[in-house]
């Protein structure tokens, strides 16, 4: 009969390579010396012989289990089942940013217990807070550069007029000038850029993580849903999800954007106007979505409503020293 240490030498081994809890010293004493225990006969080999066996009569011997099965049997050890779904016999996980957070994801729900949708949101929300002193400085920036638009706008009016005539030399002193205005007050039109560069990675990465999830499909995650959508592996039938998307993304471009740039601008304007169209025309796109990928989709958009109102209220303004905005 293999000895106790063995035993839990065993099952710390299956423990961890299935990803399950292992036992505690106090948990295994307790699971091994269980009430009326009898230890199971032997054959002189020391084979562990089946229940009702007789170790005087071989016929009797129909053990159909390896010793280590026997003894884990007999001494009351809970059979090991996967805490988690194996993300490498799916085809997920891996090093590449999708992998990766792939792995994240399917660790952070394991650990917390909390359902997917809970934690597809919170590691959204944990994200956009991570990019929150970026999303300040890109404020501090838009209010700068919208200040100092009367003055942008004479300088290049004067460098447009200089080229019409062929004046390069004094184009050239209208753009060093510019370029001297934009340096002195600290900000540039580029550093505009810096937040959408940022996030777009991560809306791509977010995409083809949960999309590839549901797709497997990861099993956790046909329950891992809330209220009406509680298969998150499968798409939105009510279409409330789609919806809810699209109108919180045309809500933040109503709004002005994450930028909050100036209305006057004919380029903004433009931009508006295309945000809208496209605002509308994801919706026939969407709806054949699982509903996992709008759990990130709609935190995202509803954290970026949250993020303007607030960039946009004058006490909070105040507060975080951005500069008011001259109307």
């Amino acid at each position: 009969l293999i000895g106790a240490r063995s035993m839990r030498l065993y099952v710390v081994f299956r423990a961890r390579s299935l990803r399950c809890r292992v036992p505690s010293c106090r948990q295994w004493r307790l699971l091994s010396t269980p009430t009326g225990y009898t230890p199971p006969l032997q054959s002189s080999s020391g084979e562990a012989l089946p229940s009702g066996a007789s170790a005087a009569d071989p016929s009797t011997w129909t053990s159909t289990s390896s010793p280590l099965d026997t003894v884990a049997h007999a001494s009351g050890v809970p059979e090991l089942v996967p805490a988690v779904d194996d993300l490498a016999s799916l085809g997920l996980g891996g090093y590449t940013p999708v992998g990766l957070l792939q792995t994240v994801l399917d660790t952070v729900h394991f650990h917390t217990g909390l359902p997917w949708w809970a934690t597809i949101a919170g590691a959204t929300v944990a994200l956009r807070i991570a990019l929150l002193p970026l999303a300040f400085k890109m404020q501090v920036n838009a209010a700068k550069l919208q200040n100092l638009q009367p003055e942008t706008s004479q300088i290049m009016e004067r460098a447009k007029y200089y080229r019409s005539i062929g004046d390069s030399k004094s184009q050239a002193d209208e753009a060093v000038k510019l370029i001297d205005l934009y340096r002195s007050h600290q900000c540039s039109p580029v550093k505009m850029f810096v937040m959408p560069l940022a996030q777009v990675p991560i809306f791509i990465s977010f995409f083809m993580a949960l999309r590839k999830m549901a797709a497997a499909p990861l099993e956790s995650m046909k329950e891992g849903g809330a209220l009406w959508f509680t298969d998150l592996t499968a798409i939105d039938t009510t279409y409330v999800l789609p919806l809810l998307a699209a109108g919180s993304f045309l809500l933040n471009v109503e709004l002005g954007g994450e930028s909050s740039s100036t209305q006057d601008n004919p380029t903004h304007k433009m931009t508006k106007n295309i945000l809208r169209v496209m605002s509308v025309a994801i919706l026939p796109i969407s709806i054949n979505f699982p509903s996992g990928l709008f759990m990130y989709w709609v935190t995202n958009s509803l954290f970026s409503t949250a993020q303007i109102l607030c960039f946009k209220n004058h006490t909070v303004r105040k507060f975080l020293n951005i500069p008011m905005k001259k109307r």
